[in-house]
Order: C-alpha cells, then structure tokens, then sequence
C-alpha cells in the first residue's frame, strides 16, 4: 500500500503533470498550475486502478485516454478534437522522452529495464532525469512560444471564415 502510494505520488503525479503541460503548452494553450495538479491527481489515481488490471502491456493506454482527454475538455474547455490534440502530444512526447532515455539510463547505471520495473526504489529514482529533462523543456517552449498546432490561432481563423 505505501509503495503503490509512492508510485502515484512519485511516478505517475509528476508523469501527468509534464503530460499534460507539454501537450497544453505545443498546442499554444497556457497552462494553469491549480487545474493540472487536479487533472493529474485524477489521473494518476485512475491510471494506478488500471494498471492494477490484468491487462497486456501497453493497453493500459487505451483506457487511460479518454479519461484523460475528458478532463482536459472539462478543466480547459476545448472542444474534444483540440483535447484530443493536446493529450496526444503529450503523450508521445513522454514516450519519445522515455525511449530515448530509459535505455542510457539503464547503460549508465548497468540496471537491465526489467529489473527497474520490478523494483519499487528504481521504479522511484529512474524516471527522475526524464522528468527534469521534460520540465526544463516545457519551461523553455512555455517561455519561447514554441508550439506545433496553435489552437487559438486556428480557433480565430475558423471564426473569421464563418463570419465572411
């Protein structure tokens, strides 16, 4: 019980915080702190309950989603494609984040990836640079205005053509 605990906290929290604010922030949408710490509660509890399951690995994602893109929709009040937008991107790029660091880490450390997912401390100490790493570059997309599909551009340009 305290492990699983630690994992929400640790893991899975902080997970779906960089998820979500990376995925806000490349569709050109300003992240607000109180509603992500709420969306990631939320789905960090659901996302520990479905992991849970016996499920094959990787299908846990499907049924994540949604959840997650309903309370994107909700907090933000986007219409569902632009929640879907921004979930996706910040799902991959934590994927791409972990793929590409989860394989140095486990050569630096000599820690093979089957071993750090069965064991609670790695499972807390492995995912730490990947979280530093995505929050220096959410900080400095935020900061710059780097985005890959701005909304509210395109939520202004749809809004001009229905008026002509």
């Amino acid at each position: 019980m305290v492990v699983n605990l630690c994992l929400i906290l640790f893991q899975s929290f902080p997970e779906n915080i960089l998820v979500i604010s990376s995925g806000l922030v490349l569709t050109g949408l300003r992240p607000r702190l109180p509603k992500i710490i709420i969306i990631a509660a939320i789905t960090s509890v659901i996302s520990h309950i479905v992991r849970a399951l016996p499920l094959a690995p990787g299908l846990h994602i499907i049924l994540q989603f949604p959840v997650l893109v309903m309370l994107v929709t909700c907090f933000y009040k986007l219409n569902i494609t632009y929640a879907i937008l921004a979930s996706s991107i910040g799902v991959i790029g934590i994927t791409l984040c972990e793929m590409i660091l989860n394989p140095i880490l486990s050569l630096v450390t000599g820690i093979p990836i089957k071993e750090v997912l069965k064991d609670p401390f790695w499972r807390f100490v492995f995912p730490i640079p990947e979280f530093i790493l995505m929050a220096i570059l959410v900080y400095f997309l935020f900061r710059k205005r780097i985005t890959l599909f701005d909304v509210q551009e395109f939520e202004n340009l749809e809004h001009v053509e229905n008026h002509e």
